[in-house]
C-alpha cells in the first residue's frame, strides 16, 4: 500500500517508471472508486504520467491501467459466484430443517413436489434436490477459490488490496457453510459436509483467469517495488 507521504515522494523525483506510476494511479482509484479519500489530486495526476520518459514505461504503465479494469471484472464476477453459493447453501439448509421439524412445526411449507412427480416422498425429493444443489455448490466453490488465488496473487503484487473487497463475501459464505453443516451432520441427514480447506481451487477457471489478468506484470521488471 502506498500513504501519501510516499505518493509525494515519487512525484518529487524527474522521472518515474512504469510499475512506479502504474502502481500509484492503481491505488489512487482503488480508494477513490470505494469512497475513500485518493492520494493524488486531478493536477497531480497529469503531472505524473508527464513523468514517464520512455515508451516501455508508458507502456507499463498502460498494462496496470488495463489489469486494473480485469481485476474489476474478476471481482464482480467472484461477487456473483460468492453469494449464489450463499444463498443456495442457505436453501438447502432451510429445506434441511424444514424436513427434520415436520413432526413438532405448525407451519408446513409447500415443496411442490408433485410438480416433480406424484409417488414422490418429501425424503425423495429433499436427496433429489440436495444432490443436484450439492453438485453445482461445490463446483462453483471450486471455482471460487481461484478468483480468490489470481485476485490475492494481483493484491500481493501490486500492494493494492484488492483481496480485502472479498472479505466480507468470504465471512457470509463461512456462516453459511457453518449453517449447512451442522443440518447436514443431522443423524437423519449425515449429508456431504464442506470444507473450505479440502477444497482445491479449479484449475479451469484459474487458467482463464490467467488468460483475463495475464501475469505480464508479475513478469516484468521490479523496478517501483520500493513504492
Amino acid at each position: 500500500m502506498i500513504t501519501k507521504e510516499q505518493a509525494k515522494k515519487l512525484l518529487a523525483k524527474k522521472s518515474l517508471t512504469g510499475h512506479e506510476a502504474g502502481r500509484l494511479w492503481m491505488e489512487d482509484s482503488f480508494l477513490v472508486e470505494r469512497g475513500k479519500e485518493g492520494l493524488l489530486t486531478d493536477k497531480e495526476l497529469r503531472y505524473m504520467r508527464a513523468l514517464l520518459r520512455s515508451q516501455e514505461d508508458i507502456e507499463i504503465y498502460n498494462a496496470y491501467l488495463e489489469t486494473y479494469k480485469r481485476v474489476g471484472f474478476a471481482l464482480k464476477d467472484a461477487t456473483i459466484l460468492a453469494v449464489k453459493i450463499t444463498s443456495d447453501l442457505i436453501l438447502i439448509s432451510l429445506m434441511v430443517k424444514e424436513y427434520l421439524d415436520r413432526d413438532t412445526t405448525s407451519r408446513d411449507r409447500d415443496w411442490n413436489i408433485k410438480t416433480v412427480s406424484k409417488s414422490l416422498s418429501r425424503r425423495d425429493y429433499l436427496d433429489m434436490v440436495s444432490v443436484i444443489t450439492m453438485s453445482y455448490i461445490e463446483s462453483n466453490i471450486k471455482s471460487l477459490m481461484a478468483y480468490e488465488r489470481r485476485i490475492e496473487e494481483i493484491s500481493e503484487f501490486t500492494g493494492v488490496d484488492f483481496y480485502s473487497d472479498l472479505y466480507g463475501l468470504r465471512d457470509s459464505l463461512q456462516q453459511a457453510i457453518y449453517i449447512y453443516n451442522y443440518y447436514a451432520d443431522a443423524p437423519e441427514i449425515k449429508g456431504k459436509k464442506i470444507s473450505l480447506k479440502q477444497t482445491k481451487t479449479d484449475r479451469k477457471t484459474y487458467k482463464y483467469l490467467l488468460e483475463l489478468i495475464p501475469p505480464i506484470l508479475e513478469r516484468g521488471s521490479t523496478d517501483g517495488q520500493e513504492a
